[in-house]
Formats: C-alpha cells, structure tokens, sequence
C-alpha cells in the first residue's frame, strides 16, 4: 500500500494527475542531495512551506 500525504489525497479527489518522487532509501536529508537523487537542476528546487495564521488565513512559501 503506497503511503499517501494529504496533498496526495486532495489530487486524488479531485482527479488531478501528478508523479511521485521517492528518495528515502537514498539517504538525501537536504535540497542539495535531493536534487543530485533526482538528477535535477539544484537552482530549480523549492521548499514548499504552509502555514495558518491568527486569522485562520492559509499563507505558502516557497523557498529556494
């Protein structure tokens, strides 16, 4: 059974396609080593960060 995010789950319910990538065998515990994994661009790779504030308001950023 694949381990789904909740990110995951939403796709899915709204029938939306995407593609999984899986690193945790490799041992890659930052950006840097993630991209080298995944053979992508290390400048093109972003931290997504979700929060909720005091007003319930939903804030995302994406870091480089």
């Amino acid at each position: 059974m694949e381990e789904k995010t909740n990110v995951m789950r939403i796709l899915d319910k709204n029938k939306m396609t995407y593609k999984v990538h899986t690193y945790v065998s490799t041992g890659a515990v930052n950006g840097m080593e993630v991209a080298e994994v995944l053979g992508e661009n290390p400048d093109a790779v972003f931290k997504t960060l979700v929060t909720v504030g005091k007003s319930s308001a939903h804030y995302v950023f994406m870091i480089r």
